[in-house]
């Protein structure tokens, strides 16, 4: 990738987090100067930046609009209201969308020019919406209703001034040259060269000249020139004024440079009839007046042009009424001639003023800036045309292709929404009967498939014009596949294989003090690694065993101190706070209890603790499913909260620390907990524990029952949760980080979620154990202590052994069993390892013990990549493979097997 762009994807990766940051801030105080221009430079920054590069266009144009929202805002003629944050947000998120693109293509998706016209919708929308509602609220009700009633019927589309007072003739020939292009745009440029720019590179003049579809340029000084003594002709003092006719993405592209210095304004042609000269009484108008006005009621065109001949034959070029009569024939020339308009232009004649009759752009005569046509906003409660039901006709069946595209689960509810919100609108807009509409959404929904509105929506085209209803349903959407929802396995394979895909472009910024440790280091490696021939030529020379020893020893120490001292550079040089995962929090917080109707304050401790990029990354996921669920189903509504002697405001924490080589995360909220029993009640209905487990689990193991999968607490499935994944995806990807994840709660108080994950996933700190003829690593951090036990200690309840230690039964698991390989012989005692895995003590029976180590663990590649058991491989200082168990996977793939056996011998029972 070039490097100019992947720093330009670092930087504005950056101030998008400052932007969102801002934003948030703003929400508590509106009035902050300081954060407000933060936030403006940040988007400033950006724009700047992505004028480099000419494939952005789309980038630019959103972000100029962005800026002009937030310029008001500074200027507080705009106040930052919670919906036009809002719809920056949403501009924000589809930025970030580009940038992912642009990082992984280098270049823009092919849905920007549409996603652009969408936000830029929204964002003129929001911000005018904010505007009338700001004036609402600063004037008498009666005086604004007064007002809206006028504005709705006298509205007349205004161009800027220096286009107004632009010659007579000069505006005339504007509109004759855009009925010539149509598919063209007039275009007012407002171009302020930066004073310096002779010396970036750029000729200010030159730019203008090149413009494409340049009709009118006036260049004029910024203040009085100086004395020619002081005059600096390398200085750029000057304004240019342009009218272009061109397309707008051709004017933004011409000024990709120099976006900041230049303003770019849709010309309305309604806009340029403004009749000039001196006003004077004329014998010949009063009977044309008379003529002229039936037939321009009447729409009688051609006989109002014949009426018209004769007067622009008239003398004095300075007259009003020459310049009205001039304006009148250029109007009756267009193909469809714009009544209201002439009907103005004839009152003039009369009067001395123009103005026309109904506003122009709610018209059907008005005129638009390219064809000469309305703008026709949609209106609830008319009949559409022919052609508008066609046009929505084409939109529902393209809904159908959206539903068919391939989409992660992640993503499936918010696309989904749109689509069904799309749909309702469009029913709505036809009039006709949405029988069962709601039915296919709600199950759509529930089932997050969309096979079900795919077929309310063919069947329904199909009965709106069955020539051209849409091909039938693909075959995998049959009816058959419709309650296909991935599986937990399959759901934990997709994401170990998403984890798995290479990734592009990633980068770490680090310090310059850490670098310079580094080179320091590499520094002493060079002079110890010197040292050896020196040793080697030593001992050619008949140095004697002891000496060669004893130096050798020397050397190895600190070739070893400075492996020591670099692995812990190295190390330091990948950790990152984790304030880079807790920044995106207080944005999810915020959406969310606004979606929800909820009340919640996040709170964020340790945000500076390190840990292993790697970790930090796949420590994401996890933690925003664990936020969704808390602010969901876990914590209450203000109501119920208040009922319960809580304030209304709920609160969720999100807590790190650092412990010795680990780091522990925890979630925090304060809502109704969860129901200790009524969770055992569920395992045991979907069959995850058998009547036995009923009634032995103790309240701590049915808590961490809320990570199995299937399992819920959720009253209702959401959009957000309740089906029962969610959890399922957390344990499975703490898991495949190397980590542990526990639940505690306590019903009415709150619950408490604790991740503990390695510092970093590039150095492990395991044990080995003899399993059989081989040596095995078991992570430490899953191991609690290790004992000796006599045989006769160990105990059998029914198919398991146990023993108990320090008045506590631990199920035991032997080790050679679960790796199907040959048992060991017996022996008077057994060396047992006491591990925990997913809050559960667990002690396996193994050989023997050995030493721990630090190993660089790599994942399993090939044919072994397909055996979950082994969670790594690492090589030995001797040559040999040492493979890494993965206990989790073992112990449950242990637990499958032995409920399949138990149910084959209650199938041979019920048989016998």
């Amino acid at each position: 990738m070039n490097p100019l762009l992947q720093s330009f994807i670092n930087e504005a990766r950056d101030n998008l987090e400052v932007a969102s940051r801002c934003l948030l801030a703003l929400e508590q105080s509106p009035n902050e100067d300081a954060l407000l221009d933060e936030l403006f430079r940040a988007m400033h920054t950006i724009k700047g930046a992505s004028g480099l590069f000419d494939n952005l266009t789309e980038f630019s144009r959103l972000l100029h609009v962005i800026e002009d929202g937030l310029d008001q805002v500074r200027s507080h003629t705009l106040p930052l209201t919670p919906e036009l944050t809002d719809v920056i947000f949403d501009a924000l998120d589809v930025i970030t969308q580009w940038l992912d693109s642009v990082e992984a293509t280098e270049s823009l998706p092919e849905s920007a020019p549409a996603q652009l016209n969408e936000q830029l919708a929204a964002l003129n929308q929001a911000m005018q919406q904010t505007t009338v509602t700001a004036v609402e609220e600063a004037m008498p009700s009666d005086v604004v209703s007064n007002d809206m009633s006028i504005d709705a019927n006298t509205s007349v589309t205004e161009a800027p001034e220096w286009v107004q007072a632009l010659p007579d003739n000069t505006r005339r020939s504007l509109v004759k040259a855009s009925l010539e292009a149509p598919d063209a745009t007039l275009m007012a440029v407002v171009f302020t060269p930066p004073e310096e720019c002779f010396f970036q590179g750029h000729d200010p003049l030159q730019n203008v000249k090149t413009l494409p579809g340049l009709q009118v340029m006036q260049i004029a000084p910024r203040q009085q020139w100086p004395m020619l003594e002081i005059l600096d002709p390398y200085q750029c003092v000057l304004n240019f004024s342009l009218v272009a006719l061109a397309q707008e993405d051709e004017v933004h592209h011409h000024f990709r440079y120099l976006t900041e210095s230049v303003s770019v304004e849709p010309l309305a042609v309604e806009a340029l009839i403004r009749p000039s000269g001196e006003w004077e009484e004329d014998a010949l108008i009063a009977p044309f007046i008379d003529e002229a006005l039936p037939l321009a009621e009447a729409g009688d065109w051609a006989s109002l042009r014949k009426r018209l001949t004769p007067l622009e034959q008239l003398s004095g070029e300075t007259l009003y009424a020459h310049s009205v009569v001039h304006w009148l024939a250029l109007a009756l020339r267009f193909d469809s001639p714009p009544q209201t308009v002439i009907l103005g232009l004839i009152d003039a004649l009369r009067e001395g003023h123009y103005q026309p009759r109904a506003p122009l752009l709610a018209s059907a005569d008005a005129l638009s800036t390219n064809s000469l046509q309305p703008v026709e906003a949609p209106l609830p409660n008319v009949a559409k045309p022919e052609n508008g039901q066609g046009l929505i006709h084409e939109v529902l069946a393209q809904q159908i292709e959206v539903l068919d595209a391939p989409i992660s689960a992640e993503l499936f509810a918010p696309r989904f929404d749109a689509v069904a919100h799309v749909v309702r609108q469009l029913v709505a807009q036809l009039g006709d009967a949405n029988e069962g509409l709601e039915e296919a959404i709600t199950r759509s929904r529930e089932q997050q498939n969309g096979a079900l509105l795919q077929q309310w929506l063919t069947a329904y085209l199909a009965r709106q014009a069955p020539e051209a209803a849409p091909s039938p349903t693909p075959a995998s959407l049959a009816p058959s596949d419709v309650t296909d929802i991935a599986t937990p396995a399959e759901h934990a394979k997709r994401v170990e294989k998403n984890d798995k895909a290479p990734a592009s472009g990633q980068t770490i910024r680090v310090e310059q003090q850490r670098i310079d440790e580094l080179m320091t280091l590499a520094g002493e490696l060079v002079v110890a690694k010197n040292a050896l021939p020196f040793l080697a030529k030593s001992a050619n020379e008949g140095m004697s065993s002891a000496n060669i020893a004893k130096e050798l020893t020397s050397h190895y120490a600190n070739i070893d101190r400075i492996a020591d001292r670099m692995q812990q550079a190295v190390m330091g040089a990948r950790m990152v706070p984790l304030s880079v995962v807790f920044q995106r929090f207080p944005r999810l917080v915020r959406d969310m209890t606004r979606k929800l109707d909820k009340q919640a304050e996040l709170v964020l401790e340790g945000e500076e603790t390190e840990a292993d990029k790697h970790v930090v990354d796949h420590l994401a996921d996890p933690l925003v499913h664990l936020v969704r669920n808390s602010l969901d189903h876990a914590l209450e509504g203000p109501a119920e909260r208040q009922a319960a002697g809580k304030p209304a405001n709920g609160m969720i924490k999100l807590r790190a620390q650092a412990l010795d080589d680990q780091v522990l995360i925890e979630v925090i909220d304060d809502g109704r907990g969860i129901d200790a029993e009524k969770l055992k009640q569920k395992a045991y209905q979907r069959g995850l524990i058998d009547e036995q487990k009923l009634d032995t689990i103790t309240h701590q193991e049915a808590l961490q029952l809320i990570f199995a999968a299937g399992l819920s607490t959720a009253e209702k499935v959401s959009d957000i949760s309740g089906r029962g994944v969610g959890m399922d995806a957390v344990r499975t990807a703490v898991a495949a980080s190397g980590g542990q994840i526990s639940v505690a709660s306590e019903a009415g108080k709150g619950t408490t979620i604790r991740i503990l994950l390695p510092l970093s996933m590039a150095v492990a700190r395991v044990m080995m154990v003899r399993i059989g003829e081989q040596d095995y690593g078991i992570a430490m951090a899953n191991i609690r202590e290790t004992v000796r036990v006599p045989v006769s200690s160990i105990h059998r309840i029914k198919r398991s052994e146990n023993i108990v230690l320090r008045d506590k039964l631990i199920p035991l698991k032997r080790m050679s069993t679960l790796l199907n390989l040959a048992p060991s012989p017996p022996r008077d005692e057994e060396a047992i390892l006491i591990v925990e895995v997913e809050g559960q003590l667990v002690g396996l029976v193994i050989d023997d013990f050995r030493q721990g180590i630090d190993i660089v663990q790599k994942p399993m590649e090939g044919i072994m990549a397909n055996y979950g058991i082994y969670a790594g491989s690492a090589l030995m200082g001797d040559g040999r493979v040492l493979l890494v168990l993965n206990l989790s996977a073992l112990l449950e793939s242990a637990a499958q097997t032995e409920a399949n056996q138990a149910q084959k011998t209650l199938g041979e029972s019920h048989a016998d």
